[in-house]
């Protein structure tokens, strides 16, 4: 929420102070309210409550997976032993309240009540699971349900496409693109990934086939629409992967002429002021990039292209 989706001092600071948090909280605590530590007792007496130490390989692992040392999107499997290890210390407190209720005399925790409390979690991870299976049935049993969902999969895929490329990992940026590829076999976002991925492999064969594939589409399109800009970066992209210099800078610097055209004749339209900074990036001309795209941003506040672009080159 602080720093948006791209690496800076700020990110990483916080990723490292809620590792810190995170192991503090769900082993440090916990230890140092067992060995009787003043200031963990007087947190405690304030209401701030200890996680019980069994939860604590979810909250130390968290805290590793937090810091993206892994490169595979392990935050998004921290988030998920965040929420099990606060679950279970919740589920914790609940069973043990309920049994000294019960029973006021008891001082300790009998074998009995650790074993009542094992099915416990059992029985709770179990209704999970079936409310899960039941909730995906019920989202696919409707037309825009199923919509919907298909649809935020196939963002997903897109997203995190681009996540394993940053990180090289060119296996699983094949092996999403084939996903895309059997619903968007026309995509030449999908083709030239694929043709990246198994030429940075040493695929040259597939990755030939799948570039390829991608100019031959980008022509086509260029036939009947010689005049979009989009088109021909999108060549400069393919051939750039290729390693055809030639190519690639005939069709940056028409698209190029196709932006400088559109913005002399629409000064204001934030369309054409935004392609124009997106061919000026391809250019690696981020100085003339920025001000087209805060333009864009400033006629057009509520379109999320242009804000994200404002903010990524702010």
């Amino acid at each position: 929420m602080l720093t948006g989706p791209y690496t800076t001092v700020l990110k990483q600071s916080l990723e490292y102070m809620l590792a810190i948090g995170l192991s503090g909280y769900g082993l440090v605590y916990p230890l140092a309210i067992k060995y009787k530590w003043n200031f963990a007792l007087w947190l405690e007496t304030k209401g701030i409550p200890a996680p019980p130490i069994y939860v604590a390989p979810f909250f130390v692992a968290a805290a590793y997976l937090e810091l993206g040392l892994l490169s595979f999107n392990e935050a998004e499997v921290a988030e998920v032993f965040v929420g099990l290890g606060l679950s279970l210390m919740a589920l914790h407190y609940l069973h043990f309240s309920e049994a000294e209720i019960s029973n006021q005399n008891r001082n300790d925790i009998v074998k009995n009540e650790s074993i009542a409390l094992s099915f416990r979690i059992l029985n709770e991870v179990f209704m999970v699971i079936v409310l899960s299976v039941a909730t995906t049935f019920s989202m696919y049993a409707t037309h825009d349900g199923k919509r919907r969902a298909d649809n935020r999969i196939e963002n997903g895929l897109e997203k995190f496409s681009g996540r394993y490329k940053n990180y090289e990992n060119w296996k699983m940026v094949a092996f999403l693109n084939k996903k895309r590829l059997e619903k968007s076999p026309s995509s030449r976002w999908v083709l030239r990934n694929l043709g990246e991925a198994y030429q940075k492999m040493d695929n040259p064969e597939l990755a030939n086939k799948f570039l390829d594939k991608a100019i031959e589409i980008d022509l086509k399109k260029l036939q009947k629409q010689p005049l979009r800009a989009s088109t021909n970066r999108s060549l400069v992209r393919t051939y750039r992967i290729i390693g055809d210099t030639v190519n690639s800078n005939k069709y940056l610097s028409q698209a190029l002429e196709i932006g400088l055209s559109r913005i002399k004749k629409h000064p204001d339209s934030a369309n054409a002021l935004y392609s124009l900074g997106k061919t000026y990036i391809l250019k690696g001309d981020i100085e003339k990039a920025r001000p087209l795209f805060f333009k864009a941003y400033t006629i057009e506040p509520t379109d999320k292209a242009f804000r994200k672009k404002y903010y990524r080159y702010l």
